[in-house]
C-alpha cells in the first residue's frame, strides 16, 4: 500500500508563514528608520533656522554696535574740531550763557555730527556735540570742556615804555581802571602805575599844562628788569605776528567799522572793530592787526590788538580800545590820540597844545581782557573734560 501524498500547499504552508512574518520584520525595520529619517531631518532644520535666527540677530547687533560706533566717532570729531578752530569760530564773541550752533558730514567714518558751543564764564565754555550714523540711525553724544587760552601781555601799567618818554601840553597818562564808555564790564579792578619804565629811561614831563601830566598807583614805576630796546620779549612779538587777522601795508589810513545788512564785514582792512557800540554788528569784532613798518592813523576808531614794527604816528581823534604795541616810536599829536587798554612802545612823544581833545592813554582791564580774549585758543581742561551725555530726547 503505498504512502499517502500530502495535499497541495500542505508542506509549504509553514515555509510560507516564515517568509511573511520576515518580510513584516523588514517593512517595520524600514518603517522605524524612516521615521528616524524625518525626525532627524526635522531637528536638523529646526538647528539649522535656529542658526539662521541666530546668525540675523548677531548680524543686527554687530550692526547696531557698528552704527553706534560710527555716531561715537562723528560725535567726538565734531568736538574736537570745535576745539581745533577755536579762534577762527570766534566763540570768544559769545556772551555769557549764549550758544553758537555747528554742524557738518563726519571724516571717513561717515556719518554727520551737530552740537553747539555754550560759554559758561568769562574763559570757560561747554562744547555738546550729537554723531548721526549713516545708515542704522544711531546717536551718540558727547561734551567737553574747554577753557579759553588769551594771549599772554603783561600790563603792569597804562604805558610800558622801553626808551624815553614826553609828555607835553595837555596829553594825560592814567593808570586808574576805567571802562570805556557804553561797555559794561562789571566792578574796576585796583589802579596800576600810569608809566612802567627802565630805571635809566629818560622822562621829560617839563611842557605839561596839567600837573600831574602822569597818573596812577604811582604815577610813574622805574622797573631795572624791563629791557631798554624793545617793549616786550621777541616770543611774545612772533606769536602775535603768527595771531595776525589782518597784515596792513605801512602807509596813512583812516579806520573804522564797517557792516552790510547786520553782518560786520571782516574782509575789510579798515574794519577793526566798533569799541562805540558793543551791540553793534562790529561790536565784537577784536581783530588781530599787523603793520610791518610806519603807520599813520589819522582818525577813525577800532579796537583789538596792534603792532606796529615801524614808527606810529596818531592824530586827528583816533580812538582805540585793546592792546597797541609799537615796536619803534609812538607820536600822538595834532587833535590828540585816544588809547584805552594797555600801550607798549619804545619811545613815546604825546603832544598837545592845549587842554581840549587831549592825547590820553589810560589803563582799562576791561578792554585789555577782551581783546586778548579774542587771540585765544581752546584747551581741554586738565581733569574731567571730556564727558558723556545722554541721547536728546526727540
Amino acid at each position: 500500500m503505498s504512502p499517502a501524498r500530502p495535499k497541495p500547499g500542505a508542506a509549504g504552508r509553514p515555509g510560507t508563514t516564515g517568509r511573511g512574518e520576515a518580510g513584516r520584520g523588514t517593512r517595520a525595520a524600514e518603517g522605524s528608520a524612516l521615521l528616524l529619517i524625518l525626525v532627524a531631518l526635522l531637528v536638523l532644520g529646526a538647528l539649522v533656522a535656529a542658526g539662521f535666527q541666530l546668525g540675523l540677530r548677531e548680524r543686527r547687533a554687530g550692526g547696531r554696535v557698528l552704527a553706534l560706533a560710527q555716531a561715537f566717532h562723528a560725535a567726538e570729531e565734531g568736538a574736537y574740531r570745535q576745539l581745533a578752530g577755536w579762534r577762527e569760530a570766534g566763540h570768544h564773541r559769545l556772551a555769557v550763557g549764549q550758544a553758537a550752533s555747528f554742524e557738518g558730514p563726519a571724516g571717513p567714518g561717515g556719518g554727520r555730527y551737530r552740537g553747539a558751543v555754550r560759554r559758561l564764564g568769562d574763559l570757560l565754555f561747554l562744547v555738546q556735540s550729537e554723531g548721526l550714523s549713516h545708515p542704522g540711525g544711531a546717536r551718540q553724544r558727547v561734551g567737553l570742556l574747554v577753557r579759553a587760552r588769551p594771549l599772554e601781555i603783561p600790563a603792569a601799567a597804562a604805558l610800558t615804555v622801553a626808551g624815553s618818554l614826553t609828555v607835553a601840553g595837555g596829553a594825560l597818562v592814567n593808570g586808574e581802571d576805567v571802562p570805556p564808555r557804553q561797555w559794561y564790564c562789571g566792578e574796576p579792578g585796583e589802579a596800576r602805575p600810569g608809566v612802567r619804565l627802565p630805571a635809566a629811561a629818560q622822562l621829560d614831563t617839563a611842557r605839561c599844562l596839567r600837573h600831574p601830566c602822569v597818573e596812577g598807583a604811582p604815577g610813574v614805576q622805574r622797573d631795572s628788569g624791563l629791557g631798554s630796546t624793545a617793549p616786550l620779549g621777541p616770543g611774545t612779538i612772533a606769536q602775535i605776528r603768527t595771531l595776525a587777522d589782518k597784515v596792513l601795508p605801512p602807509g596813512r589810513w583812516t579806520v573804522g567799522p564797517n557792516s552790510s545788512r547786520g553782518t560786520c564785514r571782516e574782509e575789510d582792512p579798515s574794519n577793526w572793530g566798533d569799541p562805540d557800540d558793543p551791540g553793534a554788528p562790529c561790536g565784537t569784532y577784536f581783530p588781530v592787526v599787523h603793520v610791518p613798518g610806519d603807520l599813520v592813523l589819522a582818525g577813525g576808531r577800532g579796537q583789538g590788538l596792534l603792532l606796529v614794527d615801524g614808527d606810529l604816528s596818531v592824530g586827528d581823534g583816533f580812538r582805540f580800545q585793546g592792546a597797541a604795541i609799537v615796536m619803534g616810536q609812538l607820536d600822538i599829536a595834532g587833535e590828540g590820540g585816544h588809547f584805552s587798554g594797555g600801550v607798549f612802545a619804545a619811545t613815546v612823544v604825546l603832544r598837545q597844545t592845549s587842554m581840549d581833545e587831549q592825547a590820553t592813554i589810560g589803563y582799562s582791564s576791561c578792554a585789555l581782557s577782551r581783546a586778548l580774549v579774542a587771540t585765544a585758543a581752546g584747551e581741554l581742561l586738565p581733569q574731567r573734560s571730556w564727558i558723556s551725555l545722554p541721547e536728546a530726547r526727540k
